[in-house]
């Protein structure tokens, strides 16, 4: 074979390897793939170290089924994570330069504070002051060692004696119930959780539920910002042991954002936290916080699918809760209107089920209370030598007139034995004497916050005086001891100073977050942290 032909039959073999190998190719399609945000970021969430057994569940198994994600335990990253699953009291707490570290995102379950006892202890304790001399196990370096503190500060459970015990492991405190060298386990936590379940088929258990003094839970509330009352269910664990279901205090224990994430990824989370099953919205996740604010990503989803109003912060608050497009006129507005006053704090239907209705209404009629130093006619003797009874009286209608203000003037009583009288009486055994509240101006914390407009410490349908928290009420109107302020510190909750720009202490009131939050920026304007 000549060497051309070589030649040729080489350069055929080349042209018809390429051309297999185009034609090969042909059949398959090239693209280039780029990985999504969250495959390129996945979320870091934070879960405390202390509680993790409890915690990352969430995470792994309703989060993570959706997005790409990173579960930590880093204590530096509590407060910088993509999303953080904690007790709302644990970002309250962080307030800076009024911002808090995260945005609100969702309410997952409430926490409860509640002990664990064995059931069959020589006691079967009711309440946790009762457990004087007792040991107590208590997880530590977790937001239960931090929420737990502040609540024995509270209630001064160390003046009870009480020793508590701190562990790490959350099997050293079972194992120590069940040897019986712990009285009881400080919990606070969700139910039903695999925790207690456990352990409530390995021995029998009994609950201990957190009771506060109904005259203290407005305080309770204002020390530990969040607190609330909550339910444990127990229809999950061992019958009949843990038979009953009981009534607790406890936080939301919520779901954070950060405030760095897109928004259209912040939608997108929103939407599968809100709606874990397609179409469905957890009514629990709706009610948000009334200290921390929806992320700009959450509320533009909750505003699309009609959850919130886009409303002017002065109109009625039942209004700026309404769920639904609807504007709030006609019978929407009277329905979000009753729905606030029925369901919401802030609340202005109360029951009159006493007589005080019909006191108000002879006051209205009776002409003005005697002074003892005013002198006038008195049962129409014009001689001027009786001292009169009433401060004012028109000589057409004196009689009936009279009557009214009688009836009023024998409405004082010896508040804390009403059989006693008259007055002399009453204070000479140090008790009080008093009427009910019959207007706003009997109130002597009336309108006392006078840093932005409000009508706390008015005069309630009960006939009593409303009061600032942290003031111990003596009778109707009457009170003692000093109250509490906003911004003060916790060592000091009674500071109640008053700076060159306030125009009185800032005087702190059951359920006033609503009307401090519309009134936000004079607030602020007064150098006053809402």
């Amino acid at each position: 074979m000549n060497k051309p032909v070589c030649i040729l039959i080489i350069l055929i073999l080349i042209y018809l390897f390429y051309k297999r190998n185009s034609i090969t190719e042909s059949f398959y399609i090239k693209q280039i793939y780029n990985p999504s945000y969250l495959e390129r970021n996945p979320l870091v969430c934070y879960v405390s170290e202390s509680e993790e057994y409890l915690d990352k569940y969430y995470f792994e198994n309703i989060i993570g089924k959706k997005f790409p994600i990173k579960i930590t335990t880093n204590k530096s990253d509590m407060f910088s994570a993509d999303l953080a699953l904690l007790p709302e009291n644990i970002i309250l707490e962080k307030k800076q330069n009024n911002s808090y570290p995260y945005d609100y995102l969702s309410h997952i379950k409430d926490v409860s504070f509640y002990l664990v006892e064995l059931a069959n202890s020589e006691i079967e304790y009711n309440s946790i002051s009762e457990m004087k001399g007792k040991k107590i196990y208590l997880c530590k370096n977790g937001y239960t060692d931090i929420l737990w503190n502040k609540l024995i500060n509270f209630l001064n459970l160390k003046e009870n004696n009480i020793k508590f015990v701190y562990y790490s492991d959350p099997e050293i405190a079972k194992n120590a119930l069940k040897n019986k060298e712990a009285d009881a386990i400080a919990m606070l936590t969700s139910h039903p959780n695999d925790y207690i379940f456990d352990m409530s088929y390995e021995m029998k258990l009994h609950f201990i539920p957190l009771k506060i003094d109904d005259n203290l839970i407005d305080i309770a509330q204002y020390t530990m910002k969040g607190l609330r009352k909550t339910k444990i269910s127990c229809k999950q664990y061992r019958y009949p042991y843990l038979k009953q279901n009981y009534e607790s205090f406890g936080f939301s224990h919520s779901l954070f954002i950060s405030k760095n994430l897109p928004k259209n990824i912040v939608e997108d989370i929103t939407k599968y936290v809100f709606q874990p099953k397609e179409g469905i919205t957890r009514s629990a996740a709706l009610g948000g916080s009334y200290y921390i604010p929806f992320s700009i990503g959450t509320r533009s989803w909750l505003e699309k699918q009609g959850y919130i109003s886009i409303s002017d912060v002065t109109e009625d608050p039942g209004c700026t809760l309404l769920a639904g497009k609807s504007v709030c006129t006609g019978e929407a507005g009277k329905y979000a209107k009753h729905v606030y006053n029925r369901d919401f704090w802030g609340s202005t239907v109360q029951n009159d089920p006493t007589v005080v209705g019909y006191l108000k209404e002879t006051n209205n009629r009776a002409e003005a209370e005697f002074k003892p130093k005013d002198t006038c006619k008195y049962d129409n003797d014009d001689s001027g030598k009786y001292q009169c009874e009433y401060k004012r009286v028109c000589p057409e209608n004196y009689a009936s007139r009279s009557i009214f203000r009688r009836v009023i003037d024998d409405s004082y009583l010896c508040f804390e034995d009403i059989s006693i009288k008259p007055e002399a009486n009453c204070t000479r055994d140090g008790k009080t004497w008093d009427r009910p509240c019959l207007d706003n101006t009997d109130c002597p914390f009336y309108k006392a916050n006078q840093n932005y407009p409000n009508e706390f410490g008015k005069c309630l349908n009960d006939g009593f005086c409303e009061l600032p928290l942290g003031v111990t009420r003596k009778a109707y109107r009457k009170y003692e001891s000093t109250p509490i302020c906003h911004n003060c510190p916790p060592s000091n909750p009674k500071c109640c100073t008053k700076t060159e720009i306030m125009a009185s202490p800032d005087f702190a009131f059951k359920n006033d977050r609503m009307e401090r939050l519309k009134n936000s920026k004079e607030l602020l304007l007064r150098g006053i942290i809402v």
